[in-house]
């Protein structure tokens, strides 16, 4: 992937919304969003109809993951589900609406 297309990744992600919550006055960081986790599936469709390899897509994840410091169960999904959209296992939309049902990403961390 060339760096022109790993930046194309990073803008995607900054342009989505990363919502912060206020929980008893303090502000928590949000995690991964489903609809993070769908705009990064349809990229991965994108570079891969453009002929870039899976494996080129997955290196230019891990100047996100770093950057918006993902923990490991998010880094996890967010592989998983750019490899089922890429090998047409999953269509992204799919991705998404079980990401929607789990109800597992978009919740803040629990104020402890």
């Amino acid at each position: 992937m060339t760096t022109r297309h790993a930046c194309g990744i990073k803008r995607l992600w900054r342009a989505l919304p990363m919502i912060c919550l206020c929980l008893a006055g303090a502000e928590v960081r949000a995690a991964l969003t489903c609809e993070q986790l769908l705009a990064v599936a349809q990229a991965a469709v994108r570079y891969r109809d453009q002929g870039y390899s899976l494996s080129q897509v997955l290196l230019g994840l891990k100047d996100v993951e770093a950057e918006h410091k993902l923990n490991k169960t998010e880094v996890d999904l967010l592989q998983k589900a750019v490899s089922a959209s890429y090998l047409s296992q999953a269509a992204p939309e799919e991705v998404a609406l079980e990401c929607f049902r789990s109800g597992k990403l978009g919740k803040p961390a629990d104020p402890k």
